[in-house]
């Protein structure tokens, strides 16, 4: 089992929305994680295998970050 994810270690990333987009056909294809649609700002590159769904699967959840942090954010603390 793995420890807990400190969250709020992860306050202060760059906020959202995030887009993803293929670099192929390339030589060494890549996801780019990017912040907006202009792509100037590019927080991840994920190196994919054509074709793989695996690795388009990876882009996406990386793209959802910020979104999953504010939908875990707005949910009502746990009743101790």
């Amino acid at each position: 089992m793995t420890d807990p994810i400190d969250l709020e270690s992860l306050r202060g990333f760059t906020p959202g929305p995030w887009v993803s987009y293929a670099d192929v056909p390339s030589t060494d294809p890549n996801w780019h994680i990017v912040t907006n649609e202009s792509r100037m700002r590019v927080l991840a590159n994920v190196h994919i295998e054509p074709g793989s769904e695996m690795d388009a699967a990876n882009a996406r959840l990386i793209t959802a970050a910020p979104d999953l942090f504010a939908e875990h954010d707005a949910q009502p603390a746990p009743e101790l």
